[in-house]
């Protein structure tokens, strides 16, 4: 199979080689610490759900965010692709 028909067919996935940073790392842990400790203090039901609210409001824009990053990169990619293979 191409690597095409390997994309359409899910064999294999964009995220599949990533490793993210060790800076990632220390971020992530850092702020799942935070949310722990935030989790903790509150007690109020409402105050609950506004921080439920906002940390799944934060993971939705994180994932949009990566998947903007993603398509810029590869459209930026197939860019230079076309330039490499344009006829001088």
């Amino acid at each position: 199979m191409t690597i095409l028909e390997d994309l359409y067919y899910g064999n294999i996935s964009p995220w599949s080689d990533y490793e993210p940073c060790p800076e990632v790392t220390v971020v992530a842990a850092k702020n799942v610490k935070t949310i722990e400790k935030l989790q903790s203090c509150v007690t109020d039901d409402e105050q609950k759900e506004l921080l439920e609210k906002l940390i799944n409001g934060h993971s939705e824009l994180t994932a949009l965010t990566d998947k903007d990053a993603f398509l810029a990169g590869f459209k930026l990619g197939a860019k230079v692709m076309m330039e490499i293979l344009a006829k001088p």
